[in-house]
């Protein structure tokens, strides 16, 4: 599966469990489906992660500035960004409701 296809499939499955959160915030499977979809995006950007680092396309790093940087000039870490953004909010969400 593709970083392009990926984004796809988890801005489509975020819309969900933010649905259970706003319309049934107190039904009893909304706090366990917001959890499963914010694990398998954490889990997804995981395995984008060390895809990308095991891989050949290299310059990126968490050491420095400009390393951290060139992270973000792939795809597959711009997707990692933007799943953890996901998760992050979703997982707020759910602690707000």
């Amino acid at each position: 599966m593709t970083a392009d296809d990926f984004y796809s499939y988890a801005s489509i499955l975020i819309f969900l469990p933010w649905a259970l959160l706003i319309l049934a915030p107190k039904w009893q499977y909304t706090e366990p489906v917001a959890f499963a979809a914010a694990i398998i995006l954490l889990i997804a950007a995981a395995v984008f992660t060390f895809s990308y680092l095991a891989g050949a396309e290299g310059g990126g790093s968490l050491l420095s500035l400009e390393g951290f940087k060139n992270l973000f000039r792939s795809k597959e870490m711009l997707l990692t960004g933007w799943l953890n953004y996901l998760s992050f909010c979703l997982l707020v969400g759910t602690w707000q409701s």
